[in-house]
């Protein structure tokens, strides 16, 4: 009996470490931005590698919280690098305070400006070409075009102006839908939002609940996100397989789920008096930009080539006046890529540019 007591202690202690080992890795894996900032920041895109570590110090510290319809967008904050206002939306330096232009910018991270300071933001260089407009920077890391829709329609339902609006997209959809643990109607918060109401069931429970918490729910947690899709990944796609898109009715469904959004957002906006743009962003998979210095990425260079061969076919079919292809926007010698998405602020100077020729007619 005393055996069987020690070897029962035993095994509830090592549990009970392994538990809050469980917990910790999960606390420390939520915000990826501090670890994998400096192998950013050591790619040939940065000239000004002390600018680019103050950015990811800054940009480790910066939290999301949940947002209605559009299911988050990010916390009040300010740095020297990055501010973002009560509306959880970037600062757009130089912006007026009062205008009759508007010009509103939707997208993921690379449209909020992941990487570089708020000078050096698309929206930012796109300010400077229109400073009499008040240019807004809806962009936030990880949208879809769904969540991009969802943003735009809650401006409209408040009846805040919108104006002219761009939707720069592409990455994100196939990022998160090409995984199977994601929907297809789903985006890449999908797997933390469903961990955060399993939690709040779990604190409904009372004493029972957190004791659960406690003892081994930590560790079914993280058996469940290994489990599932794992977004956190983005920036290394070798750990993320497209399993989805190997069939290709997907990869189908993805560009028509891009298409039907951008074509949904035309229609709001045009019903509101106002025009609308949408541009099918780069990537490092597609066209022929310097990469070599990123790690290679077979099969997801596969899918994003399927995916934007349908999503091209579209804008060259149906989309004069209004979608633009900038996928090739990055091709040469320069080495823009921070990564295999977010690109240095001269990228985002190339990308400001064509975009400002176009709000420009």
């Amino acid at each position: 009996m005393r055996l069987i007591l020690i070897n029962l202690a035993v095994f509830v202690s090592l549990l009970l470490v392994a538990n809050i080992g469980a917990g910790l890795w999960i606390d420390f894996t939520a915000n990826p931005a501090a670890m994998d900032g400096e192998r950013r920041v050591t790619t040939p895109a940065y000239a000004d590698k002390d600018s680019a570590r103050k950015f990811f110090r800054d940009f480790s510290r910066v939290r999301s919280a949940f947002s209605s319809y559009d299911d988050m967008r990010r916390e009040p904050f300010a740095s020297e690098t990055i501010n973002i206002g009560s509306d959880g939306l970037r600062v757009t330096p130089g912006r007026p305070a009062s205008s009759t232009q508007v010009l509103s910018l939707f997208g993921g991270s690379t449209m909020w400006g992941t990487g570089v300071d708020d000078a050096h933001t698309i929206p930012a260089f796109v300010q400077r070409r229109f400073p009499q407009a008040a240019v807004v920077n809806y962009g936030q890391s990880a949208f879809v075009t769904g969540q991009n829709l969802a943003a735009l329609l809650k401006r409209i339902s408040l009846g805040e102006p919108v104006g002219t609006a761009v939707f720069y997209d592409g990455i994100n959809d196939v990022l998160h839908l090409c995984q199977p643990g994601i929907p297809l109607d789903g985006h890449g918060f999908t797997y933390f939002l469903d961990q955060a109401v399993r939690l709040y069931r779990e604190q409904q429970l009372g004493f029972s609940g957190r004791a659960w918490t406690a003892t081994v729910g930590n560790l079914l947690a993280l058996a469940r996100r290994l489990a599932g899709a794992e977004v956190r990944q983005a920036s290394n796609l070798n750990e993320v397989k497209p399993s989805r898109c190997t069939d290709a009715a997907a990869v189908d469904a993805i560009a028509d789920i891009i298409w039907r959004n951008w074509l949904s957002a035309k229609v709001l906006v045009e019903a509101n008096g106002g025009h609308f743009v949408a541009v099918l962003q780069p990537v490092s998979s597609v066209g022929r930009p310097r990469r070599e210095y990123l790690p290679p990425q077979p099969e997801w260079d596969l899918r994003y080539n399927e995916a934007y061969a349908r999503l091209r076919s579209r804008i060259k079919a149906a989309g004069a006046g209004w979608a633009y292809d900038f996928s090739t926007a990055f091709d040469g010698d320069e080495a823009l890529y921070i990564d295999s998405f977010h690109v240095s602020a001269r990228g985002n100077e190339i990308i400001a540019g064509r975009m400002a020729d176009i709000l420009a007619r």
